[in-house]
């Protein structure tokens, strides 16, 4: 069985407000220094699906896809990691 997660990076919550802006042109949020990380409820997503390969045993396989920018690479990485995380311990 395939389990596929769908990760969003999104913008920090620490982020602060001062550092946003938003293009009047594209409306659209401009903020090309401001720090990404994994959507919370991705996050939640992910831990469910690790649940269910560990209570299913053999045969389950964990996907994680992302569709966006080059920046999202760091996203999908830390999906990957935690992963391997829950495989060692």
């Amino acid at each position: 069985m395939n389990v596929v997660v769908l990760i969003k990076q999104v913008l920090d919550r620490s982020c602060p407000p001062r550092s946003f802006r938003v293009n009047r042109e594209l409306k659209a949020p401009d903020i090309p220094r401001a720090p990404r990380v994994l959507s919370i409820f991705d996050g939640n997503a992910l831990e469910v699906a690790l649940k269910l390969k560990e209570a299913k045993g053999t045969g389950v396989k964990v996907i994680a896809l992302s569709l966006g920018v080059k920046t999202a690479e760091e996203v999908l990485r830390k999906a990957l990691a935690v992963t391997r995380m829950r495989r060692c311990s």
